[in-house]
């Protein structure tokens, strides 16, 4: 009996004292999870975060399928593609920010406007915010109903690199890609998701057993999400200089890039999500994930933060 309470003992330990290992990829609003560990949020919280850093978007889905993170830092879309696939576990429980501006699609010179991309070759990243980006520019077209394209699937590296050689006609992008896409003659913004205002929320999911597993701590990053916010807020000049570094920006682009998004407060995400803006979007990015299929309820795979 002795035996097995010291075995649950140091199992709990073990479990209490693991860090929690968060998927990250870049794009500047999550750049305030690192934030908080560069200004010693975490240390003070006595919360032990390690980020794993992804090069894309899928890159991070991928690492959280095979078990290589805990949490995930995605947009809606994903936590719904997600959960499409089988990984109803899933549940969204803080809203960074939403996109309103930064996510957007590129075209070359002579594309003028949405129509003008019907039939044209748009690349997009699988499995991501990228086909929903495109499926809200498409309901902007004068003809929806007949729009269509050639949707050419790959990493944003490799979408910005066949970009620029012409390989492609437009792609749906978003920082740092974009302010490197932009810089290619000629290329220019066709739709950006200050159109489709309030519907492109970022997410931070996790299994509903970890989160259940690890409520304290989960609790301390939230807080550490809120301190993370205050310290952007009160010491601008120095978080703008740390986030920037991170993703290789000069920061005065890192500066505009994050003029595309809104950042949310702990107060903020849970008033968006208490008067249903939350549930809107996922319920508008449910219906094109599920493409015509009946879709689970808006609330299916979210929690309030």
């Amino acid at each position: 009996m002795l035996i097995a309470v010291c075995a649950l003992l140091v199992s709990c330990t073990q479990t209490s004292t693991a860090p929690i290992r968060i998927g990250i990829n870049p794009w500047p609003g999550y750049e305030f999870l690192y934030l908080a560990q560069e200004v010693g949020i975490y240390k003070k919280l006595g919360l032990n975060v390690k980020l794993i850093e992804f090069g894309a978007l899928e890159d991070v889905i991928q690492g959280f399928k095979r078990g290589n993170v805990d949490i995930t830092c995605t947009t809606l879309a994903e936590v719904a593609y997600m959960y499409k696939s089988g990984d109803t576990d899933l549940r969204a429980f803080i809203f960074p920010d939403y996109s309103n501006g930064s996510d957007m699609i590129l075209a070359h010179a002579g594309i003028r406007n949405v129509d003008d991309l019907s039939n044209k070759r748009i690349g997009v990243e699988p499995g991501t915010i990228s086909h929903v980006v495109l499926q809200l520019a498409a309901q902007r077209a004068t003809r929806p109903t007949m729009w269509q394209a050639t949707v050419i699937e790959d990493s944003q590296d490799n979408l910005l690199r066949r970009f620029k050689a012409k390989e492609l006609d437009a792609i749906t992008t978003y920082p740092p890609f974009a302010i490197e896409a932009r810089k290619i003659k000629g290329a220019h913004m066709v739709f950006d998701s200050a159109m489709a205002p309030g519907l492109i929320i970022d997410a931070i999911s996790a299994r509903a057993t970890f989160l259940n597993e690890r409520a304290k701590e989960i609790g301390l990053l939230k807080q550490a999400w809120q301190e993370a916010v205050t310290y952007y807020y009160t010491h601008p000049d120095e978080a703008l200089a740390i986030m920037a570094a991170r993703e290789r920006l000069a920061v005065d682009e890192f500066k505009n890039a994050l003029s595309g998004i809104k950042i949310l407060n702990l107060a903020e995400q849970q008033q968006l999500y208490r008067e249903g803006t939350v549930h809107k979007a996922m319920a508008a990015t449910l219906n094109i994930v599920y493409k015509g299929d009946s879709p689970p309820p808006n609330d299916c795979c979210m929690v309030s933060p």
